[in-house]
Parts: C-alpha cells; sequence; structure tokens
C-alpha cells in the first residue's frame, strides 16, 4: 500500500497498532489510516473547523488501551482518544497553570499494570494517573539525562519502567 494506489495519507509510516476489533491502525506524517479486515483503509485528517478530528495530522505514536479505546500521539497537537462508543477523536493538550500534559510533542504512549498511562513527550515522561485524574512529570529537573523520551517499556512483572530518550541513553525507574 502507498499514497499513489491506495488511501493511505503518505508513505511515511511512523506508527502500527490493532484495536479491539483487529483494524489496523497506520500513523503517517499526513493522517490516519485504519485498514479493516478486508484492507478496506479510510483515512482522518486534522481539520480545525472540527473539534471531533485529529488534532494534528503528524501521528507520532498510537496505543490501544484496555478498554478498547485508542491513544493518538501527534507532532505538536498534543494527545488524542477515540473510543468506538463516541466515534469521535477527544483531544487532551497542554493547559498552561493546570495539570496537564506538559509538551504537546508526543513520543511515545504505553500503559502499566496500574492503569497509569506513561506519556513520553518532547518535555520528559507524563504519567497520567487516572484514579486519581492526575500527571506526574518526570523531567531532566529530577532525573532523566534529557527530556526527548522516545521510547518506554513497563515490566508487568517487576513495576519496572525503561525509559528510551534521544541524547539521553536508556533509563531505569
Amino acid at each position: 500500500f502507498t499514497k499513489s494506489n491506495s488511501p493511505l495519507c503518505s508513505d511515511y509510516v511512523r506508527s502500527l497498532a490493532f484495536d479491539s476489533n483487529r483494524q489496523l491502525w497506520i500513523g503517517t506524517v499526513d493522517g490516519l489510516n485504519i485498514m479493516d479486515r478486508y484492507d478496506v483503509m479510510t483515512a482522518y485528517q486534522s481539520n480545525t473547523l472540527d473539534p471531533g478530528s485529529l488534532s494534528q495530522a503528524s501521528v507520532r505514536c498510537i496505543y490501544p488501551d484496555r478498554q478498547g479505546g485508542m491513544w493518538i500521539g501527534t507532532y505538536f497537537g498534543g494527545l488524542n482518544y477515540y473510543h468506538p462508543v463516541k466515534n469521535k477523536f477527544s483531544n487532551i493538550r497542554t493547559i498552561p497553570g493546570q495539570n496537564s500534559l506538559n509538551n504537546n510533542v508526543i513520543g511515545c504512549i504505553v500503559e502499566d499494570s496500574q492503569h497509569n498511562l506513561w506519556i513520553g513527550t518532547n518535555g520528559g515522561i507524563n504519567i497520567y494517573q487516572a484514579t486519581r485524574k492526575r500527571y506526574e512529570h518526570v523531567t531532566t529537573e529530577n532525573g532523566l539525562l534529557s527530556n526527548d523520551i522516545k521510547a518506554i517499556y513497563t515490566d508487568p512483572a517487576t513495576g519496572v519502567a525503561y525509559i528510551g530518550s534521544q541524547l539521553g541513553g536508556l533509563g531505569i525507574m
């Protein structure tokens, strides 16, 4: 599948994930595609006039959560959350002066065994504690060697988080 022979938004594919219905979500630099079991592809773009659309076209990461929802991290557009029941994208961004994401450039998203979301950004790690509805920020000011987080793996057996960053190597929390 390429942009020239299919509805694929771009030939620059950055992320892939299956949802609970086994549809393949394809994040590209120019939008999001969802491909069903029959290889039928639907494109989703950012539209500033539609609050239910993607917040930004450049999709960097996709994460399916335990409730059947999909988290989409973008380049400068923060997070988008999609759940099939609502059938629209909700946007989560930095809100100055409030407990929120500390950066709108998202690099990765994972969920730990306590159902907290670990969101790697260009501003460090944002740990969203769903039970408290609060963000904890881990940055170079409190332990990281780089705020440019590219990969996170949380080990369900030990609770240890492994953090990969640009110019900061591998960190262990």
